[in-house]
């Protein structure tokens, strides 16, 4: 009970504090600020709260949906490499091949006439074989198989050489090119690096290597000893992903590509309208640690969307990159609607609290000078009634009770 007389008690005094803290402004500030700060917070609350609500699903949505374009163009990407791999595996998975490969890497020093009769067969089955795996693959440049004694490349039936060459092998032997296969036990390994261009060529006389490519290597090994026997590499046109079909709608709105360490390999329907991708190496090391990722990143001063999907057991990515102010232009056309609206919102609350406001004070200021007159003596002065509200009925008391007077 003290309790509650306690809260008794202090809320009268609260009330009382409050009151005569607004008596002490007139009743036309007191009545217009009120006005004003009950209807500018409930338009602001309003407004922005319903921006808010708008921008957070703008967002959500924007977020999924590069979301599943990544992951769309990852996946269409796999495909089309495991095309490759499969061609890969009509190779190795043939024990003919394996077995020529085999007694070649027995004879390869020292050969007899008859055993090098043999070793020619033997090489001519492997790079016929090698040949014969680019049937219908437009985008394949080069395929070779190289052991630790030699390399082979494509032949045709009538023994005419296809496709390309290494032209230094103990520089291959010391690359990534040969070593990161043999770590991988016969998994396939994708690689892009820049030295591609400075290892495989289309002859020996050439100058330049192979430009816009990219590498599918495997290690094969004998199937009973597991014996490592050699790397077995296709060079692929960077094109064969440019046919990827990504159901990116609107172009404009932004650019995917396909990421490597030397930069962008190829792109999907591009548009040069919508960024493209920054040749920032710190970005792709930290693409590298997070795999999976979507960002907000500032490029030239301007805002941009960066949402990226490592390719799995690889070291590219499937990378999507838009202008923020063009994906979220609708949103702050709301923005900007919504700023107007509010606008006008206030400059209506303000009119409609100054005259509801004035129709209130004024009547009072005249009713309080007529009373000043009255007071000084002059009982013949009367208030002049204009509407039908309390102010005019006390005003006709007021005349009353002037005219008895007077009376």
């Amino acid at each position: 009970m003290k309790l509650f007389t306690f809260i008794r008690t202090l809320r009268h005094k609260w009330n009382a504090l409050v009151i005569r803290r607004l008596r002490k402004v007139g009743i036309f500030k007191r009545l217009n600020i009120s006005f004003l700060v009950l209807l500018l917070t409930s338009a602001f609350f309003l407004t922005f709260f319903s921006f808010f609500q708008y921008s957070r699903e703008i967002s959500l949505n924007l977020d999924r949906y590069t979301t599943m374009l990544v992951q769309n163009a990852g996946l269409k990407i796999q495909d089309t490499m495991k095309d490759y791999e499969n061609t890969a595996l009509n190779f190795y998975d043939d024990i003919h091949i394996l077995n020529a490969v085999s007694e070649n890497s027995a004879l390869s020093q020292n050969r007899t006439p008859e055993e090098e009769t043999q070793f020619q067969k033997n090489t001519f089955l492997i790079e016929n074989r090698l040949y014969d795996l680019r049937q219908n693959q437009k985008y394949i440049v080069n395929i070779q198989f190289v052991t630790p004694d030699c390399q082979y490349h494509m032949v045709e039936d009538n023994g005419f050489q296809r496709g390309g060459t290494i032209r230094d092998l103990d520089a291959f032997y010391k690359s990534d090119f040969y070593l990161v296969p043999q770590d991988k036990r016969g998994y396939p390994v994708w690689m892009d690096d820049k030295e591609q261009t400075g290892i495989f060529y289309k002859n020996e006389q050439v100058v330049y290597g192979f430009a816009n490519i990219i590498t599918m290597e495997i290690a094969v090994y004998e199937p009973n000893t597991r014996d490592f026997l050699g790397i077995l590499l296709f060079n692929i046109d960077r094109s064969t992903f440019s046919d990827i079909e990504t159901p990116s709608g609107n172009n404009d709105q932004g650019n995917i590509f396909l990421i490597g360490k030397s930069g962008v390999l190829t792109w999907f329907d591009p548009s040069i309208k919508s960024p493209s991708f920054p040749r920032i190496p710190e970005l792709f090391e930290e693409m590298l640690q997070k795999r999976k990722s979507i960002e907000q990143i500032q490029l030239d001063r301007q805002n941009i969307l960066l949402a990226y999907e490592q390719i799995p057991d690889t070291e590219m990515f499937a990378c999507y990159i838009a202008s923020l102010d063009t994906l979220l232009a609708h949103s702050y056309h709301i923005r900007n609607l919504c700023v107007l609206v509010l606008i006008g919102t206030v400059i209506a609350c303000f009119i409609l609290s100054y005259y509801v406001t004035f129709s209130i004070s004024d009547p009072l200021k005249k009713l309080n000078r007529v009373m000043k007159k009255t007071g000084s003596g002059k009982w013949t002065a009367r208030y002049e009634n204009s509407g039908h509200d309390e102010i005019t009925a006390l005003g006709d008391r007021f005349n009353e009770m002037a005219e008895n007077t007077n009376q």
